[in-house]
């Protein structure tokens, strides 16, 4: 079965935007180990919540979920 062209564009241009807000906001941290408030990356933003066990036990049970949910739309697994 083939893919729909709209959605395979619009999921490249997510991903290539956020990639270059990834590599603009990198550019401008002040030091590979300091964050810059004006231009945070991802992993600046997520930092906090992953800080505590809860944080990351909730940020891997939604990868998790999100992942199931793709396999099952691209694959055709049963529930």
């Amino acid at each position: 079965r083939g893919q729909d062209p709209r959605g395979v564009w619009a999921w490249a241009g997510l991903f290539f935007a956020g990639a270059i807000w990834e590599l603009v906001a990198f550019g401008f941290q002040p030091g590979l180990t300091r964050h810059s408030a004006a231009h945070p990356t991802i992993s600046a933003l997520v930092d906090p919540v992953f800080a505590h066990a809860a944080g990351r036990g909730i940020g891997i049970g939604v990868w998790l979920a999100i992942g199931w949910l793709l396999l099952r739309a691209g694959w055709g697994v049963p529930t």
